[in-house]
């Protein structure tokens, strides 16, 4: 199995990536692999990026024997269920408002042993699986799990919350899938020079093309060579996993 991901600072914020990515591969049965955008009119959104990702680090590590034996259906929703609790309960402890906690969800969980998955996204984001992609826009008005805090009190509140307001994707035999936030849409040419190659040409580079896939940096390398040869550079933040089974 290889596993590629990448986070890279967009040209169009000065100070800070946004983005937050984190693969989990310990578990013998399931990899974890999830990417978080956070909200640019947000207040310092790559702590929420961050929060969201060490907290689901946190309950992935935690997985017991009970859990390990679900299907990748199942312990998605479980372990989601689990970061909007841990997440929320930490958002109280620090009394931090919605604004600072506004960041994007792309949750994959793959099973080892037979290759099926299932992706949870909330907001915007990119998903490939197998060269299928899609994506998920919705118009730079991403649907923030933090706006549903305080509104998610109950299991009953919070399975409706999962499956009505979000997208979930199941698959079988995946061979080669790809979690990326909406930077990898965002590749343009600085100082108004023309752009000499399609967006979906850039994604399917990085999420299909297998060139360089046995070097551990495939997706920076690519990255550069988008750079020079096309003059094109990620404008928004870029966080993504890829792996190839």
């Amino acid at each position: 199995m290889q596993i590629h991901q990448i986070l890279k600072r967009g040209f169009g914020h000065k100070n800070h990536c946004e983005d937050y990515v984190l693969v989990n591969n310990n578990n013998p049965h399931f990899l974890l692999a999830a990417a978080f955008d956070g909200c640019s009119s947000g207040t310092e959104s790559f702590f929420a990026s961050a929060l969201f990702g060490k907290t689901l680090q946190n309950c992935f590590r935690n997985l017991d024997n009970n859990n390990t034996l679900l299907n990748t259906s199942e312990l998605l929703y479980n372990i989601t269920s689990e970061l909007m609790k841990q997440v929320y309960e930490i958002h109280k402890l620090l009394g931090t408002n919605n604004n600072e906690m506004l960041t994007t969800a792309i949750i994959l969980i793959l099973d080892k042993r037979n290759k099926n998955g299932s992706i949870f996204c909330a907001g915007d984001g990119v998903i490939s699986i197998n060269g299928v992609v899609h994506k998920i826009n919705q118009n730079n008005q991403p649907d923030y799990p933090a706006y549903y805090f305080n509104t998610i009190t109950n299991t009953e509140d919070f399975t409706e919350w999962y499956h009505q307001k979000n997208k979930i994707i199941h698959f079988t035999q995946g061979s080669d899938i790809s979690i990326s936030t909406d930077g990898i849409e965002s590749f343009t040419a600085e100082n108004d020079i023309e752009k000499n190659i399609t967006t979906d040409a850039i994604i399917a580079y990085l999420v299909s093309d297998t060139f360089l896939a046995g070097n551990k940096a495939m997706l920076s390398r690519k990255c550069n060579i988008l750079k020079n040869n096309h003059t094109v550079e990620n404008f928004d933040d870029l966080g993504m996993v890829r792996i190839i089974t």
